[in-house]
């Protein structure tokens, strides 16, 4: 009897259990495992203090560990090895306490690429280590490399922008029907298009597409506070006579006589 009752009690346990962890939303799982992908401010890394898990950061490559020490960061060319490099938040940074060290892996794929003797270019960049391990290295915060399926390593383009991108439009100059309306666009997020139309003489901003009843010259710029204004760019439109094509279409009409019937 006693065995019996321990076996439903153990019964309506398991389906207790089931039961609250199938009413827990699986976005609490995922969410944490995407954070994982997001990338750590140098800062940010040194606060996880070593804890051994995955993460993935950014910063800026402000040296090589001569000799796989601390104590002896190189940070002029040219460097003595390419087996590691110092990680900071900005690339000026000396001091240690807020320095990452970094494990470049010996495959060749990656240490030509990012090792600091082969590419001293690569100093002062700023770069993405995406997947490693925040474990100690050189005996200072460290990202150490998993393997070649997991860890990758990115450099990040900050090539300063220092003009926006030319107005483009939708669609471009051409014949076009009464009524088509002409959206204009610039790539450069953040950038104000103006334009003019015909005879204007003032550039007025765009906000709605430019809708083209009759032959139509557009011509349009973008600018944005602190870099250059865009080049000027020129649109033109024709209208389309739809009323010709009815016209067109019953000259080009041909007649279907029926073949006389000829027996076998």
């Amino acid at each position: 009897m006693y065995v019996l009752q321990m076996k439903r009690w153990l019964r309506l346990f398991l389906a207790m259990v089931l039961l609250i962890t199938g009413a827990i939303p699986a976005g609490l799982f995922s969410s944490k495992a995407a954070a994982a992908d997001e990338p750590l401010t140098v800062a940010q890394a040194i606060a996880r203090n070593n804890d051994g898990l995955p993460g993935t950061v950014e910063g800026y490559v402000i040296g090589y560990f001569n000799n796989n020490s601390k104590n002896q960061l190189q940070t002029e060319a040219p460097f003595s090895g390419g087996s590691n490099f110092g990680l900071a938040d900005t690339p000026g940074e000396r001091d240690l306490s807020k320095i990452m060290s970094v494990q470049i892996p010996s495959d060749t794929s990656v240490r030509d690429i990012f090792g600091l003797n082969k590419n001293p270019e690569l100093f002062g960049k700023k770069v993405r280590i995406t997947n490693g391990t925040l474990a100690s290295y050189l005996s200072l915060p460290g990202l150490k490399y998993i393997d070649s399926s997991s860890t990758t390593f990115q450099l990040i383009d900050e090539t300063p922008v220092t003009k926006v991108a030319n107005v483009t439009a939708n669609p471009t100059s051409g014949a076009v029907p009464t009524g088509t309306r002409v959206a204009l666009e610039t790539t450069t997020v953040g950038a104000t298009v103006y334009y003019k139309q015909n005879t204007d003489v003032d550039y007025l901003p765009y906000t709605v597409p430019i809708t083209v009843n009759d032959a139509t010259h557009i011509e349009t710029y973008a600018a944005k506070e602190g870099i250059d204004n865009s080049d000027v760019t020129s649109f033109d439109y024709t209208i389309v006579d739809t009323a010709l094509f009815p016209s067109l279409m019953q000259e080009k009409q041909v007649k279907i006589r029926p073949l006389p019937f000829k027996a076998l």
